[in-house]
């Protein structure tokens, strides 16, 4: 049976594809599929809300199994969550971060193999540039005050480079709060944004999905319209169980963008989980940032001055 669509139980996109006859030089990542996805607003879709900074959403992202796996993953080992200190470049407790949470490790298990497959796949950056990704749980009152995920100091970039992205994976809905905010972002063109939130990918006897979009849009706006008093009036995005936000920290030219400036509202109500994978300029920790390194000394002929030093000193 080869036939996608026919598989039943949860969606597992990538077991799919496998049973396809496949060359074995081919790269995929698939979509999650509507038939094991079920019920209204489940249609993968993905929302540009902004070029200043450049962000989009990508809604159903995860499936609710991945969701449910990333916390429980998590949940036994959670601890204060820390921000990066500017000048050892260490982990550090603050009051700007009130939450808790846990790194998980690169490819920690086939679940997380597959997630970091995907999102090097939908912001078109390699996997080995990311860090490993940090789930976080915010109860009530528990908030990120607004700040940049780009680095202003030497020590943090000096493996793998600066942070140019961030994927920013929703576990949880949260019933009231809870908010990405982006003070100075601004929102995509009102004619963009109209003919976009009227689903006018094409009409419906064109377009099949159409009004499965739209349906899906429709679901996600009535929490849009009441946001909390931190993010009305600004550029904002709802937390939505298995949707994912990619923004990004640089602009075009490859510049810190002050514009990506973001936080993340307090909860009023429920509880909020998320993952984030930051992503960096080149190789970060990884087999290939070694080989690379390797590389260049090569290129400048250093390896040979290192091995006439080690000489020396013996």
């Amino acid at each position: 049976m080869d036939d996608a669509s026919s598989f039943e139980g949860p969606a597992d996109p990538e077991a799919e594809a496998l049973s396809k006859a496949w060359g074995p030089e081919e790269t995929f990542v698939v979509l999650p599929r509507l038939e094991s996805l079920r019920g209204d607003g489940d249609v993968p879709w993905i929302e540009q809300i902004s070029w200043s900074p450049r962000a989009q959403v990508y809604h159903n992202f995860l499936t609710p199994e991945e969701c449910d796996h990333l916390v429980e993953m998590a949940r036994p080992r959670m601890s204060v969550a820390s921000v990066v200190d500017k000048k050892t470049g260490a982990p550090k407790p603050s009051d700007v971060r009130t939450s808790t949470g846990h790194f998980i490790r690169r490819a920690e298990d086939d679940v997380v193999r597959r997630i970091e497959e995907r999102i090097a796949a939908f912001a078109m950056v390699p996997v080995d540039h990311g860090e490993g990704i940090q789930i976080l749980r915010y109860e009530r009152g528990q908030k990120y005050d607004p700040h940049f995920d780009y680095f202003t100091d030497d020590e943090n970039v000096k493996h793998g480079g600066q942070r140019v992205a961030t994927v920013l994976m929703y576990l949880s809905d949260v019933e009231r709060g809870g908010e990405t905010v982006f003070p100075r972002g601004e929102r995509v063109g009102k004619e963009y944004e109209a003919a976009f939130k009227s689903g006018s990918r094409g009409s419906s006897a064109n377009d099949p999905y159409a009004n499965d979009a739209k349906d899906a849009k429709d679901a996600l706006g009535e929490r849009e319209r009441f946001p909390s008093a931190c993010a009305a009036g600004k550029l904002h995005v709802a937390p939505r169980k298995g949707s994912a936000l990619l923004f990004w920290s640089v602009d075009p030219t490859g510049h810190d963008d002050p514009k990506s400036l973001h936080g993340g509202c307090a909860v009023d109500r429920g509880e909020k989980w998320t993952a984030t994978k930051w992503l960096r300029h080149g190789p970060y920790g990884a087999e290939r940032e070694q080989r690379e390194k390797a590389r260049i000394r090569r290129a400048r002929g250093t390896d040979d001055d290192e091995k006439s030093e080690k000489s020396a000193s013996v």
